[in-house]
């Protein structure tokens, strides 16, 4: 079985209220012979009650992925260590690098 492993990585923010906001990600690790997908969801609590839609959608996004990938890394790990015989680490990352790239 191959050791090489592609990722793909998506994030969503969602403005649920004007003080509240989700993000959501999802992982995908796979190559021909093995793949496995990883989804988070967490709830946020804004102290800023004047953040637009629009901002707290973008900032569910940023932070969604700051504070989720660590889980979803975790969790990856944790989950091909029991089926692999050198489980998947995915790398950490510098959160606001990866955002500037992407824009």
């Amino acid at each position: 079985m191959s050791r090489e492993f592609n990722v793909e990585a998506s994030t969503e923010g969602e403005s649920i209220d004007e003080n509240t906001g989700k993000s959501h990600i999802r992982i995908k690790v796979y190559n021909d012979d093995f793949w496995v997908e990883e989804e988070k969801i967490g709830v946020f609590q804004f102290e800023d009650k004047s953040m637009d839609p629009q901002t707290a959608v973008r900032f569910m996004e940023v932070q969604g992925l700051r504070i989720l990938w660590s889980y979803v890394r975790e969790d990856l790990y944790s989950i091909t260590a029991k089926m692999l015989e050198v489980p998947v680490m995915l790398p950490t990352i510098d959160v606001m690098q990866t955002v500037e790239k992407a824009k």
